[in-house]
Order: C-alpha cells, then sequence, then structure tokens
C-alpha cells in the first residue's frame, strides 16, 4: 500500500483559500480546518487527507487522485501554523 505523501502536519491549522468541492464534500473559503490523518484508497487508488472544522467539529476530507499533484494543496489550503 502507498505511503501518502506528508503533506499536513497533525494538529495543525489550515485555512481554506477559496471553496472547492472533493469527493462530495464542500470546503468553504476562509473555514479553518485542523488536520487529523491522512488514509491511503485502495479502491479509489487516492490518498485522503481528513481534517475536521475548528467552528463545529465537523469532518472533511480532500481526495488527492494519482493524476493530480500532492503539490496541488498550496491551490486549496494555507499554513496558519508555521
Amino acid at each position: 500500500m502507498p505511503e501518502p505523501p506528508k503533506i499536513f502536519k497533525i494538529g495543525s491549522r489550515y485555512r481554506v483559500k477559496q471553496s472547492f468541492m472533493s469527493g462530495g464534500t464542500t470546503f468553504v473559503a476562509r473555514e479553518v480546518l485542523v488536520f487529523d490523518f491522512d488514509s491511503y484508497g485502495i479502491y479509489d487508488n487516492c490518498f485522503a487527507y481528513t481534517f475536521h472544522s475548528q467552528t463545529d467539529g465537523k469532518t472533511k476530507s480532500w481526495y488527492v487522485f494519482n493524476n493530480m499533484s500532492a503539490d496541488s494543496w498550496r491551490q486549496h489550503f494555507e499554513s496558519l501554523d508555521d
């Protein structure tokens, strides 16, 4: 099983830059998320990066498929804890 690229730091906060959808989940511009864990979906052939909302605690996952660059995270998120 492939190891997900280590993009995010567990427990760190990230702000969504612009609204977007991933796997049926809506990420809303300016919302602050806390990174929880990453995983690999063997059936979907993708990496999942799972966060929870700092506001309401809801879980959201961002999916990175094999044809996407892991560096594309910078288009969607900015780190608040660097």
